[in-house]
């Protein structure tokens, strides 16, 4: 019996019916105790086993972007309530084959766990705001299939007997329809197939007027073509995926999704085939803390607490700390604690701990702990609330377990302001021994050694970082003279002279000329190194200034190398030793790097912008689209995703799309537009459109007569327009100056028409780049 608007189940209050299917009923409801809104999934039978042991069998999985269950009732399931569209096509080609390689990373996570989908098709997934869902494997599992209207009730009854065939009739293998036991995940891949089709040309792959006719297709007919609307390489895809025979079909998701970047990448470079909305090219990357992309993962499958594995905590998420007093000043000390925290526990051994860009994303957010633990995939989440008021600093922090909701550890701390310190380090101390961590002399040393004794030093170093990080003139100042003042207190405070060398080297050739700060970046990561040897983030500054502002390549490598020495598992070490290996023009070590960082800090918005310019740097450009797209979709404000992807359309030849990427670009930067505008130049250039190349040229100057501009970027437009004198002339001005740009001056394509000249290969035997 249907469920009425106000009916209560359990806590859970029905608002309104969503949708019905053959074995539930879906509605929207208010879960009374959180005030938040679910969806809840009810069973037409009354204790259906096969309904709590499916939500049970697919718990293994849990990713952010899969539709997560909350809760389990005796016949009705409450998972996230999700607002988005259905998949449907066509869609322009990119964004097509960007879809269709976050379902394939789906899959593959789903496959490697032992879950065949069996009812893959557009209706299963949602595209949200921020990404994808993938929705409804768990009951179309074991739901009877979606026929035609007006199946007769013969070959109805034929095709649902027992519940041996079970999905959707246009998305079945062939394997599904003769009602096979061993339907496996190559099921998956041939309905895969079937989605990509539909994707591209808006129309089913195999239809027909009735079943039978739909049958015949999917058992005799030859895979259809995309020929006429996409390249030839991509029919090849198509054919392999929809084979009758699953023997001679793709064995893993993984195997579907190499060739397809691969043959689509093989088209774009050698013959110039541009499908419909082709795939796109190269430059280099920028390092700063800047937009990036998380590679999203569908992932199919119910989550269901209870599946999650018990034991040790091996895995810890430290969600950010709430500053609860309303008062935005005090957000550098919430904020700060919160990455104190993370430094510290970090360096613990056997404990896997989600890094800043993971666990901010939840800042400003009511966050369940047990689901945000769900989501990063940890055994514990750590959570804290701070209030503050004048100099007296109340802070409550408690540690959770993801798998069943208890409290580790809680405290409640009333201090004086000046104890902050002294209470982050406590935290630490405390989670140390809950979790039972061994620790070494030396590393129990590590946690104090990081820090100061002086609270006022502290807590200015938090701000220096704090706004610093903010990454616009102003409050790089600001953050400046907090971090000067930290140390003004306590100069043997290693962690604030760090902070002050990551504050220069972030102003390297973008706010102030290289040689202005450079000088001043090195004296202080020097110093963060001679007070504490063992400062992994200080190797790293040091390592980035040697590479980015001295040329000095071997010191580079060895700063990176002896960082990941003392921390295997600190993503920036090979984050940055990735771009001095794409720089050296080792490309394939450097995706390889750029991966394990990725890895390691799956949700940091740099760490997945840089694969994608790293797959421009390495002319990979199919692949590098489809990470910027996703780039672009997580931050859609970042103005360096949209310059990428200027540079990115340029290379391919679409100049209009280039041309509005690059206005988005200049439209966010505002008032030094600088980098997009010298793109825009070269696109000009570059069609035949030379007036308006030199306008765009004429302003790009003026600019430089102002504020700081990269000749660099300046050499590239020049070169461009066919004038190598001005381009090479620009070019020993940036090595002069040194631009942190010349690093890539060996891979970077808009430098191609100058390579054969003489004059770039005495440019390249100055920067000191090893054989």
């Amino acid at each position: 019996m249907p469920l009425s608007p106000d009916e209560r189940l359990g806590p859970y209050e029905i608002i309104s019916p969503i949708g019905e299917g053959g074995m539930g009923e879906v509605y929207k409801a208010r879960d009374t105790r959180l005030n938040r809104l679910v969806a809840l999934k009810k069973s037409k039978i009354a204790f259906d086993q096969r309904f709590q042991r499916e939500a049970e069998a697919v718990a293994a999985i849990n990713h952010p972007n899969v539709c997560t269950l909350f809760d389990i009732g005796p016949d009705y399931l409450i998972m996230e309530f999700v607002e988005g569209e259905e998949l449907k096509g066509p869609l322009p080609f990119t964004r097509a084959i960007e879809l269709a390689c976050m379902i394939l990373d789906g899959l593959d996570a789903a496959h490697g766990k032992g879950i065949t989908h069996r009812d893959l098709k557009p209706a299963n997934i949602l595209m949200t705001k921020t990404g994808l869902k993938v929705m409804d494997f768990g009951l179309a599992k074991i739901a009877s299939p979606e026929l035609p209207a007006g199946v007769d009730d013969t070959t109805r009854a034929a095709l649902t007997k027992d519940n041996t065939i079970l999905g959707t009739l246009y998305y079945m293998a062939p394997e599904q329809l003769q009602g096979k036991q061993d339907v496996d995940s190559r099921a998956d891949i041939f309905a895969f197939g079937c989605l990509l089709y539909e994707l591209l040309t808006g129309k089913r792959a195999f239809d027909g007027s009735d079943t039978a006719s739909v049958i015949a297709g999917v058992m005799q007919r030859p895979a259809p073509s995309v020929g006429d609307i996409a390249p030839a390489a991509l029919d090849r895809v198509l054919r392999k995926c929809l084979a009758k025979d699953r023997s001679e079909r793709y064995q893993s998701a993984g195997e579907v999704k190499r060739d397809l970047l691969r043959d689509l990448l093989r088209v774009t470079e050698t013959t110039g085939d541009q499908a419909s909305d082709a795939v796109p090219k190269p430059r280099r990357r920028l390092p700063l803390a800047i937009a990036g992309a998380l590679a999203v993962l569908s992932v199919l499958g119910f989550v269901y607490w209870r599946a999650a594995p018990r034991g040790n905590i091996d895995s810890l998420a430290v969600l950010p700390f709430v500053n609860t007093g309303g008062g935005a000043d005090a957000d550098y000390l919430s904020d700060g604690i919160t990455d104190s925290l993370i430094d510290d526990l970090s360096g613990l051994p056997n404990l896997k701990v989600m890094s800043h860009s993971a666990v901010f994303r939840y800042k400003g957010k009511e966050t369940d702990p047990r689901t945000a633990g769900r989501e990063l995939g940890v055994r514990a989440v750590l959570t804290g609330r701070l209030i503050q008021r004048g100099n007296d600093l109340s802070i409550r922090a408690e540690l959770v377990n993801v798998d069943d909701d208890a409290s580790l550890w809680g405290e409640q701390y009333n201090r004086n302001l000046k104890d902050a310190l002294a209470v982050q380090q406590d935290i630490s101390r405390q989670i140390v021994d809950r979790l039972k961590v061994r620790l070494s002399s030396a590393q129990m040393s590590r946690i104090a050694r990081r820090q100061t004794d002086n609270p006022e030093a502290y807590q200015l170093y938090l701000k220096g970082r704090f706004y610093a990080a903010k990454f616009d003139p102003e409050n790089l100042n600001r953050g400046r003279e907090y971090l000067r003042q930290a140390i003004a207190l306590d100069p043997g405070f290693a962690l604030a002279w760090d902070g002050l060398a990551y504050y220069y080297a972030l102003l390297l050739d973008w706010f102030e000329p290289s040689n202005d700060v450079g000088p001043k970046a090195l004296e202080a990561a020097r110093k963060a190194l001679e007070l504490d040897p063992d400062l992994v983030e200080a190797h790293v500054e040091l390592g980035s200034l040697h590479m980015f502002y001295t040329f000095d390549w071997a010191s580079a490598e060895r700063e990176y190398k002896r960082a990941l020495e003392l921390n295997p598992s600190y993503a920036p070490a090979h984050e940055y030793y990735a771009w001095l290996l794409i720089g050296l023009g080792h490309r394939e070590e450097g995706l390889a790097e750029i991966r394990r960082a990725e890895q390691l800090d799956p949700l940091s918005v740099e760490i997945g912008f840089e694969e994608g310019s790293f797959l421009i740097l390495s002319r990979r450009y199919a692949e590098a689209l489809i990470q910027l797209n996703k780039a672009r979709e997580l931050d859609p404000d970042q103005w360096a995703t949209y310059y990428e992807q200027g540079q990115a359309l340029e290379q391919l030849g679409r100049a209009p799309e280039a041309l509005a990427a690059l206005k988005k670009s200049e439209q966010i930067l505002g008032a030094n537009p600088s980098p997009p505008l010298a793109e825009e130049a070269r696109v000009y250039a570059l069609t035949g459109r030379r007036d308006e190349a030199m306008r765009a040229l004429d302003r790009l100057l003026a600019l430089a007569q102002k504020t700081q501009v990269s000749k660099y970027a300046v050499a590239t437009v020049y070169a461009a327009l066919g004038d190598k004198d001005q381009a090479f002339a620009r070019l020993n001005q940036a090595y002069e100056e040194h631009s942190f740009l010349l690093d890539f001056v060996k891979v970077d394509p808009e430098l191609d028409p100058l390579r054969a000249d003489p004059r770039f290969h005495e440019l390249v035997r100055k920067m000191n780049f090893p054989n």
